[in-house]
């Protein structure tokens, strides 16, 4: 009983999550849509913004996860079982941060993201954990975490500007640059240390998007935006080859 409640409970969790956050552009809240208040908080580290439509491929496989997870043959696996009930966890801070950004509180608002992204992390850890788990299953939240990861760092940019942080004295566009090398060794990392390919491509996806927003208008930083998209790129090609290499012999 406990485990179909928890599998259910994910699902009218998920369609919570969509829920508001149409409901937050539709009506809008509070009078702003998510995507004004983004260009009225604009921080140079901000993509183009066709690259939120990423939005739509992670509710999309969240709610392919759900309904998979749901099934009879599925809904007891040890996976789902690990992950207990903080996919409900990350599903309310989802809520939450839409209330707080709609309404302007921004230091609230990365308080809240970051809760997003400590619940994803656990979750993300509990499936890896798993080696039995079915191959899906973490492929959505390697690109949920990716994203909220992206997002992390665009919500703190716009915290320190806003709240009349000087950069010690360094210019937007310097620490723009900053920002997205710190974002290239994240992704740098977390490949190394998990072997995740579907992570880093979403910063791939970002920093292709912040080139494109700047190109022709400050191009160090769309210069720099496009060569670390390049570099993670080939970075990932090579630790995938570097891995097909290692697995070859042990099928053969």
């Amino acid at each position: 009983m406990s485990e179909k409640f928890r599998a259910y409970f994910n699902i009218m969790a998920v369609a919570a999550v969509i829920l508001v956050n149409y409901l937050a552009n539709a009506l809008p809240l509070n009078r702003n849509t998510t995507g004004a208040l983004s260009a009225k908080y604009n921080v140079l580290i901000t993509p183009a913004g066709y690259v939120f439509s990423i939005w739509g491929l992670i509710y999309t496989l969240l709610t392919i996860w759900v309904i998979y997870q749901v099934m009879p043959k599925h809904i007891n696996l040890t996976v789902f079982k690990k992950i207990g009930y903080w996919f409900v966890i990350s599903c309310i801070f989802n809520c939450l941060w839409i209330f707080v950004w709609h309404y302007e509180k921004l230091i609230l608002s990365l308080i809240v993201m970051i809760g997003l992204l400590l619940s994803l992390i656990i979750i993300y850890s509990k499936i890896q954990s798993d080696e039995n788990r079915p191959r899906y299953v973490l492929s959505p939240f390697s690109i949920y975490l990716g994203w909220v990861s992206v997002a992390t760092i665009v919500n703190t940019s716009v915290v320190l500007k806003y709240s009349g942080w000087n950069g010690f004295g360094f210019s937007s566009e310097t620490w723009t640059i900053t920002m997205l090398i710190v974002g290239t060794i994240l992704a740098f990392v977390f490949t190394f240390k998990n072997e995740d390919f579907i992570y880093p491509l979403v910063f791939v996806w970002a920093f292709i998007g912040i080139g494109i927003r700047h190109m022709g208008e400050i191009d160090v930083i769309a210069n720099t935006s496009f060569s670390l998209a390049v570099l993670l790129l080939l970075f990932i090609i090579w630790r995938a080859s570097k891995r097909t290499n290692i697995l070859r012999p042990m099928r053969t």
